[in-house]
């Protein structure tokens, strides 16, 4: 679980684990230098309910994302993959 503080790394940052709560307020930065990817896997749940994301690249897998009203999410890369959301989806039958 995150909350109160920052994460970062001059280049790139990824969190894996079976799932990852945010609970940080807008003050809270999970973040990249200039060129850094910020990276979630995860194989269960990410809830974003607070925390401040900032990276050129934010790369987000896991099985569910949910993202609440204080989370902000910030991929600021000016060619290819600023922001990246993916889960499994509803398999087809």
């Amino acid at each position: 679980m995150l909350s109160t503080g920052s994460v970062g790394a001059e280049r790139n940052l990824t969190f894996t684990a079976a799932s990852l709560t945010d609970n940080g307020g807008a003050n809270d930065l999970r973040f990249t230098g200039d060129s850094g990817i910020l990276q979630a896997d995860l194989t269960g749940s990410l809830d974003l309910a607070g925390g401040y994301w900032i990276a050129p690249q934010l790369l987000l897998n896991a099985n569910a994302v949910t993202v609440g009203g204080n989370s902000v999410l910030y991929g600021s890369a000016s060619t290819g993959t600023a922001l990246s959301i993916t889960t499994p989806g509803v398999a087809g039958e």
